[in-house]
């Protein structure tokens, strides 16, 4: 019952830190940076880089987690074992702003931002479940890679990616 009159949706991630708490990983993610960080280096003030990685966040929740959500569900919920052509063409649209946005090494400039640690998250796990074919997509693929490289992704990301492969593998696909 606590649970619920902190967090109404009942949704994770959750954060409680003192007396404040905030759910949703996008909410949770700026709130630590903006006070618990000196350096604003993943979340700029520059008033219009910090639009684009709030855009890229919204694209992320509005789009790229949609399309795995889609993807995801029917066989997470209803025992179905391929992916629906809707959700094929969610993926697909998701992949094709993904690439076009991409026009410099990272998602918003020459710098890791917190739009790249964020989105990295979803497009790696649509890339389990529809692989990102290298000559549609050349630029998601690149920055994939070099988000492999990076700190975030191998303790961040990697762990977790590899749990929802096996998921997939053993029950779901």
């Amino acid at each position: 019952m606590v649970l619920l009159q902190m967090n109404p949706q009942h949704t994770v991630p959750m954060l409680k830190d003192d007396d404040f708490v905030v759910w949703d990983s996008y909410a949770i993610s700026v709130y630590l940076l903006t006070k618990y960080t000196d350096d604003d280096a993943l979340y700029p003030i520059e008033h219009k880089k910090r639009a684009l990685i709030d855009q890229r966040l919204h694209f992320d929740s509005g789009v790229l987690f949609v399309a795995l959500r889609a993807a995801v569900e029917p066989a997470a919920y209803w025992g179905e074992n391929s992916i629906r052509p809707d959700a094929l063409m969610k993926i697909k649209i998701a992949y094709e702003f993904t690439d076009k946005f991409l026009t410099d090494k990272w998602l918003v400039g020459d710098e890791i931002t917190l739009a790249d640690i964020c989105c990295v998250a979803t497009i790696s796990s649509l890339n389990e479940l529809v692989p990102i074919d290298s000559d549609l997509y050349p630029n998601i693929l690149q920055w994939l890679e070099r988000c492999k490289e990076e700190e975030f992704y191998k303790k961040g990301n990697q762990p977790g990616l590899e749990q929802f492969s096996a998921l997939l593998k053993s029950k779901l696909f």
